[in-house]
């Protein structure tokens, strides 16, 4: 879309490249994750058997995706989130696992299907709290009915690390991306997505702001853009709006654009932040029910004079003349009559 108007074309850029960078931000997430994804792919295809890690020599056993075939496993701890903490077997030794019910019910699932009848799983190694392994050596002795296993021959009955079993279902989504880079990888991309989503957004929603005004879909937008580039626009330089014959119009970071005639109510609003009075401006509503931010001023304070009050009562006491039908300022009668609109909208588009 093209705008003559320098003022509201810089506006327009503006909100265009904070889409833009969201865009590529958005993109690079996007490189990141099917990277992410395809090494974690790479490693699931290179895992170890839980067996053989245990019995190797590595000084680091843990967060290795390792895999392991049970033909038997029995519950003997709740870990809380509803995860659980089980003893599988298999012909050569006893294992820990965690898992959660959606965890399980895949194993069993895995297991029905299984012409061997085995408990496929696949996880991470990772390590064994010293309260699941007490209750590990009472779970085993009870389940054999003798004295299998103590804390001392702990590791060497069941190993240093345990398996921490994903849900096949994230095995190849953000979960697993996430396991597969570590540490500043992991942030960097989540604080992209983060930033990128936001800008992407935001400056999507700013655009249309632009876009309903002045684009053809306004039946009353050639009439706009000339009035405002006209000779006898106002620039509210302090307030980045234009007074014309017929419209307010703010130009920030979005474009906010309200016919005189079409002003159903209009007030001056004081925002704070924690609590500190920071601006003013007017809200507009017009009669199709849409609430507009016009004329914005900085808050007066000991250091910086505004006239801020004083414009915005001319503003209001010209929406006031052009306008007779308009409500002007906040009032219990008007915020009535301005529920009375919405319930009117409401029903004309229920009845659509």
């Amino acid at each position: 879309m093209y705008i003559e108007n320098k003022i509201i074309s810089k506006a327009y850029r503006k909100a265009k490249t904070s889409w833009g960078i969201g865009c590529l931000l958005l993109i690079a997430c996007l490189a990141l994750l099917v990277v992410g994804i395809a090494r974690f792919a790479e490693v699931r295809r290179n895992s170890r058997s839980l067996n053989e890690i245990l019995e190797s020599a590595d000084s680091d056993k843990k967060n290795q995706m390792a895999y392991v075939d049970l033909i038997g496993m029995f519950v003997f701890a709740e870990q809380g989130d509803n995860r659980e903490y089980y003893i599988g077997y298999d012909d050569n030794r006893y294992y820990i696992i965690t898992m959660d019910s959606k965890g399980y019910d895949y194993c069993v699932k895995q297991y029905e299907n299984a012409s061997g009848r085995t408990f496929h799983i696949t996880g991470y190694t990772d390590s064994i709290p010293i309260e699941a392994r007490s209750l590990a050596v009472e779970g085993l002795n009870e389940e054999s009915k003798k004295s299998v296993v103590t804390l001392a021959s702990f590791n060497k009955v069941f190993g240093e690390v345990c398996l921490n079993v994903l849900e096949e279902s994230k095995l190849y989504g953000a979960a697993g991306f996430l396991r597969s880079v570590k540490g500043e990888a992991t942030g960097i991309f989540i604080l992209l997505a983060i930033i990128g989503l936001t800008m992407f957004l935001i400056g999507r929603s700013h655009i249309k702001t632009f876009t309903r005004a002045l684009g053809p879909d306004n039946p009353h937008s050639d009439e706009l853009i000339k009035e405002i580039n006209g000779p006898d626009a106002e620039w509210i330089a302090g307030m980045k709006t234009y007074v014309t014959e017929h419209y307010m119009v703010s130009v920030t970071d979005q474009f906010s654009a309200a016919r005189f005639e079409d002003i159903f109510w209009i007030y001056r609003t004081k925002h704070s932040t924690n609590g500190i009075h920071d601006y003013d401006y007017l809200n507009v509503i017009t009669t199709d029910g849409r609430r507009q931010m016009i004329a914005r001023g900085g808050a007066a304070t000991k250091k910086r004079a505004t006239n801020t009050e004083e414009i915005h009562e001319r503003l209001l006491g010209l929406a006031a003349e052009k306008n007779p039908e308009a409500k002007i300022g906040f009032s219990s009668e008007n915020q009535t009559a301005y529920n009375e609109l919405r319930k009117t909208i409401k029903a004309k588009k229920a009845g659509m």
